[in-house]
């Protein structure tokens, strides 16, 4: 069985969604395909500035000597 992990992600869609992780879950065993995206422009322009902040503060960090943990997505 494959190992599923649990992230806030993944809890925040659940949160909107009770049958969120069941069908992630179908997903992920390939019994159905991955949904097309819902994100509008806007949520796409809040998504980008949200990782461009993210690699900025990483960057910071690194430059400040500060370990860094990278998870595979």
């Amino acid at each position: 069985m494959k190992e599923r992990r649990l992230t806030p992600s993944k809890i925040t869609a659940w949160l909107d969604c009770a049958h969120y992780l069941m069908l992630k879950h179908q997903v992920d065993d390939g019994r159905i395909s991955e949904p097309g995206s819902a994100f509008g422009c806007f949520a796409q322009l809040l998504a980008d500035k949200g990782t461009q902040h993210e690699t900025a503060c990483l960057a910071e960090y690194a430059r400040q000597g500060k370990p860094i943990l990278a998870i595979e997505p």
